[in-house]
């Protein structure tokens, strides 16, 4: 079991899939902060990116992540910022969807439930997909500007 708390946020059930997202988290370092964004975006997108690009202006950080069907996620991590999701509601209509607390409280009962059953609640392979797209960013912190393949 291994999983960013940010997956058990209930607001992104209240969102649809979207070709275009932009989720802006807030953190110490892209490299240890990233993971939570990512978490975010590949709950809420699925598996199946194929290329990402870093870039840095200023104090923010940013992260592209395309995917194979021409979905786009757009990360923009900037020290003390609140987690939020910015995507159309289910009458379309693209809003910002603020990260409450509850996702703590949601993730420990997952993790209750895990041991209780053995089965985690999400398909493992978006832990793969989510550590595959920080490393991969993490290493494109050399080359800002170019794009990464996966």
């Amino acid at each position: 079991f291994s999983s960013s708390a940010l997956r058990f946020a209930p607001e992104l059930d209240k969102c649809n899939p979207n070709p275009n997202v932009l989720t802006v988290c807030g953190g110490g370092n892209f490299d240890e902060y990233i993971i939570h964004c990512i978490e975010i975006a590949v709950k809420f997108m699925g598996c199946g990116a194929s290329k990402v690009r870093y870039e840095k202006y200023f104090d923010q950080e940013w992260a592209d992540i395309v995917y194979e069907n021409g979905k786009l996620v757009k990360i923009n991590l900037t020290l003390y910022n609140d987690y939020f999701l910015i995507a159309p509601d289910k009458d379309g209509i693209s809003k910002m969807v603020p990260m409450g607390w509850d996702f703590f409280v949601n993730l420990l009962g997952d993790i209750l439930r895990f041991f209780e059953t053995g089965e985690v609640s999400f398909d493992v392979n978006q832990t793969l997909e989510v550590i595959k797209i920080r490393e991969a960013l993490i290493s494109g912190k050399e080359t800002p500007g170019q794009w990464k393949n996966l």
